[in-house]
This record gives structure tokens, sequence and C-alpha cells, in this order.
């Protein structure tokens, strides 16, 4: 049996990932606008795992970007993120998609280490969507000198043949 969501947003078709997280996810279709999102998995689909070791590699690249940020190099942090003209990164501000204009509004939104601060993730915990997908959310925060925005997010991870990668992100932000 076929189930499928179609969302005229990302946050809300990131909300919707828990209703097909029984499936076995075949499709994820995102307008080329980033305005909606459509997908689409078949119920009671017995389906391999990723399980632990593709929690473990992710939990390990969320890590490494932390580092990266940390080290105020946002190019080796962007190598989370599948290189992708169908990358989603959402926020209330808005939706970036492919992975140009998500680096692009990186670059605007932290021009340099001062603006970056020091990023901390916490509470995180991740979620097999099908073989080749992991859903993972937690919490962020930088630590500046005049501020301490914060946050949450939810991540999409498909694993490539270079390993897992971001492919959708929804991040919200308080405290800036």
């Amino acid at each position: 049996m076929a189930a499928s969501i179609r969302c005229r947003t990302a946050w809300l078709a990131l909300a919707c990932l828990p209703v097909l997280g029984a499936c076995q996810l075949s499709e994820i279709k995102i307008g080329s606008d980033g305005s909606e999102v459509t997908m689409t998995g078949a119920r009671g689909a017995e389906a391999d795992s990723p399980g632990p070791s593709g929690h473990a590699a992710c939990r390990a690249l969320i890590v490494a970007q932390a580092e990266a940020w940390n080290r105020g190099d946002l190019e080796a942090f962007a190598e989370g993120y599948e290189r992708s003209d169908h990358l989603v990164f959402a926020t209330v501000e808005g939706t970036q998609v492919g992975f140009d204009d998500m680096l692009a509004r990186y670059r605007r939104t932290y021009p340099d280490r001062a603006a970056m601060g020091r990023l901390t993730f916490s509470g995180l915990s991740f979620s097999d969507l099908d073989p080749e997908h992991v859903a993972a959310r937690g919490v962020w925060r930088l630590q500046r000198a005049e501020d301490e925005p914060h946050g949450t997010f939810l991540l999409v991870f498909r694993q490539r043949p270079e390993g897992w990668r971001i492919v959708l992100d929804y991040t919200t932000s308080a405290g800036a």
C-alpha cells in the first residue's frame, strides 16, 4: 500500500516525515522553487534500515560540521550537505533550493568568525526513514560575544557513494 504526502512548504514536509517513517520512502520530489514537496513511500515495506551504523555516521557528520564551524571553515561545514540542485534548506526567513544557494545564504549570514561564534549541538536523536534515509533532530546554539542565538533543527540524510549527506534541513532560530 502506497502513502503519499504533498506539502506546500519544506518545513511542513519535514513535520510530516514521522507519518512516512513506517514506510519505505521511495521518492522525494521538490518543486523547482522549493515551494512544494511530495514524499511517497510504500507502507509495510520490509526494508533494511540504516540502523545504528547509519545513525553513527550521521552523528559523526554533525560532529565534524561543528568542528569545522568552530575552526571558521564554512566550506568544510558545508561538505556535510549534498552538492545538489535539489538540496532544500528552510528557515522561517525563507527556503534555499540547491547547494550553491544554501552556501551563499551561510556566507551572507555569517561573514566572519565573530558572526559564526562557537557552535554546539545537543539533544540529538535519529530515526530511520528507509534504507537510504535517516532523519535527525536536535538543538543548536551559537555562543558569540554579543548574543547566543539558538534553535532546533530537523535534517534528512541520504546515503551517497561518498557517505551520508544532508539533503533537507529545516532550522528554527531564536535569541539572535
